[in-house]
């Protein structure tokens, strides 16, 4: 009985000490290390409030908050000539051409810069309408798929043939342009027919 006491006031004596000395080694190992806290190391600046909530008088020949300052400089930078008087822009042209070197003038000589057609964009949409045959076909007409057409205008050229045209005009020294260039053609005396038959859409398919 004596040993049974003393065993059960032992375990009561324990419990506390051993509670004690666990909370010390938690914080020894780091177990319950608190990190600091960042708000308390940096200083916080005071709070301010503007005097009244309404729009601020625009300042004389200030920019506009809107406007987006580096956009409109370079707009205009790449835009320097809009806005420009005629005069002025001739101008601006001929010092350009004044300031080129000797190098630059011979390269776009050599080139052929100084022998360009300025009427090239108008040319090339004359011959493109002319080949395609869409100078009179508006839209309606080209959605009808299934309607009868009368084919590309002009002649198709025969690759194979041609290279070796060139080849022979090339080994030669004559000029090539002298002799018409080969074209391929169709059976039945046209481009856009078959056996002298005007044919559709599905009959292209088929050629």
């Amino acid at each position: 009985m004596t040993n049974k006491t003393s065993i059960l006031l032992a375990l009561l004596i324990a419990v506390p000490v051993l509670a004690g000395c666990t909370t010390q080694e938690s914080n020894v190992f780091g177990e319950d290390k608190r990190a600091p806290d960042e708000f308390a190391v940096y200083s916080r600046a005071p709070l301010s409030l503007p005097p009244d909530f309404g729009l601020r008088p625009p300042k004389p020949g200030a920019n506009r908050p809107q406007t987006l300052t580096p956009r409109n400089d370079a707009k205009e930078a790449l835009l320097s000539n809009a806005g420009v008087p005629p005069a002025t822009a001739a101008q601006t042209a001929a010092q350009a051409e004044a300031d080129k070197s000797p190098g630059i003038i011979a390269l776009l000589t050599n080139a052929g810069a100084d022998q360009a057609n300025p009427d090239i964009r108008s040319l090339v949409n004359n011959e493109t309408a002319a080949l395609s045959g869409n100078n009179d076909e508006n839209f309606a007409d080209s959605i009808l798929f299934w309607k009868q057409t009368t084919g590309l205008k002009g002649a198709i050229i025969d690759p194979a043939v041609e290279e070796r045209r060139m080849r022979r005009k090339q080994a030669s020294g004559d000029v090539i342009e002298e002799t018409p260039a080969p074209t391929i053609q169709r059976e039945g005396g046209g481009d856009s027919s078959r056996n002298g038959e005007e044919k559709g859409f599905w009959g292209s398919l088929f050629d």
